[in-house]
């Protein structure tokens, strides 16, 4: 409720955005049936999701879709004249597996499902969540979710989520209890109220929805943060070297092939291929990684999140671009083999860019703040945990775990050993 006590907030922008994607069938590459439901339950026999319309899924932008619960009263400033759709609207707690258990139950048709919530459920909850998104993951190898985050305005009680009905004391003064969270004057992008949306479906058709909800630029995509869960791996992003000059410098220039090997076709653009003819000083070398929403908000990434497989290449500097990283890395030309190419891979594992992408906005229930998610951490570790253990062979394994991974070849033939 506290989401829609003011108009045009993020969290209704949500609404309207995806209402507007959905509505034009900008998912995915044919025509599939589009159903919006309202998911929850209660202690008065409500235990099943509730169908709406997609005119009905427009009014969750306002305080009209939040009638008769105690705890959400309206607005003063709101218009209290609710239309015949939004009195049947009860009052509910998330149940946020339900989202599972609706949609068409034919196993043959391709299902996208999109869940906007706090995601504030208490330990037994996110478990059946966890459990519920990777027993979806397992039956369809082609899906994947991703869950974007994303602070908005916010006015309104937090609640605690292991006691849904006990609101927060958010100054842990008792003699205060101030128990309501206002961003009024607030800076969004670091104190907003978080909220979130958990994608899970067809690879292609949940790239295609982020790149459509990212395209609209409104405020919304601010402050915004993605993790991304595959069983199948095989989904790091790599090096974008469109922008690398064929010549480096006076020693060093791209080559097609080390010790007489060649990417194969699909990988041609995942590798570069360097040749040294003299020796020098370290090179410096940066690297622009493919762009993707999982690296917005990656400015907490540091030199150390990432690893590499030689000695002789390290990362000098990390870069938040944006949805895209710029990696600087050094280049020890006397710490490579003479005559002997080889082969080297800097990688980031999707671990480290959890911690880095999520620093500060996870909380537990022992101390709920307005500007940080209960739980968040547990969810995310949980899911991560589950999805790592469903990929079988231990290349498989760990090629789920990459995040990002730049592939490199240097080759050094040095025929001035004098050259500086």
């Amino acid at each position: 409720m506290g989401y829609v006590k003011e108009k045009n907030t993020r969290y209704s922008q949500a609404i309207e955005t995806f209402s507007t994607l959905l509505a034009n069938q900008l998912v995915t590459n044919k025509p599939i049936p589009t159903r919006f439901w309202r998911i929850g339950s209660n202690k008065n026999n409500v235990v099943e999701a509730q169908k709406l319309s997609s005119t009905d899924f427009l009014i969750a932008k306002t305080g009209k879709f939040y009638p008769g619960c105690p705890k959400n009263l309206v607005s003063p400033n709101e218009n209290t004249t609710f239309s015949p759709s939004t009195v049947s609207f009860p009052c509910v707690g998330s149940t946020l597996q339900q989202i599972y258990d609706v949609g068409d139950a034919n196993p043959k048709q391709e299902t996208l499902r999109i869940l906007i919530t706090d995601l504030e459920p208490n330990n037994a909850a996110v478990e059946s969540l966890v459990n519920s998104i990777s027993k979806e993951l397992k039956a369809h190898p082609d899906y994947k979710a991703v869950l974007l985050g994303v602070r908005s305005q916010y006015s309104g009680a937090i609640f605690i989520a292991d006691e849904p009905d006990k609101k927060a004391d958010l100054d842990n003064k008792p003699e205060t209890k101030d128990d309501r969270y206002e961003t009024v004057d607030k800076d969004l992008d670091q104190e907003g109220r978080p909220f979130y949306v958990l994608m899970t479906g067809p690879s292609a058709a949940v790239d295609r929805i982020i790149d459509g909800f990212q395209s609209f630029g409104r405020d919304v995509n601010k402050a915004l943060r993605a993790s991304s869960f595959a069983i199948a791996g095989g989904d790091a992003l790599v090096m974008d070297k469109s922008k690398v000059p064929d010549k480096l410098d006076e020693c060093i220039e791209q080559t097609g092939s080390i010790n007489r090997q060649r990417p194969k076709g699909n990988q041609q653009e995942q590798w570069l291929f360097l040749e040294q003819s003299c020796n020098g000083k370290p090179l410096e070398l940066t690297l622009l990684s493919q762009k993707s929403v999982i690296l917005a908000g990656s400015e907490k990434l540091t030199p150390e999140s990432f690893e590499s497989s030689n000695q002789a290449v390290t990362i000098k500097e990390v870069k938040d671009l944006g949805n895209q990283l710029a990696l600087t890395l050094l280049l020890d030309r006397t710490k490579f083999s003479q005559k002997k190419g080889e082969f080297i891979t800097i990688t980031l594992k999707k671990r480290a860019l959890d911690d880095a992408t999520w620093d500060g906005w996870d909380t537990d229930t022992k101390a709920p703040e307005g500007s940080k998610t209960q739980n968040l951490d547990y969810f995310i570790r949980g899911l991560r945990n589950s999805v790592e253990n469903a990929v079988q062979g231990n290349q498989q394994k760990e090629a789920a775990q990459e995040a990002v991974k730049y592939c490199l070849g240097f080759a050094r033939y040095d025929k001035d050993q004098d050259k500086k």
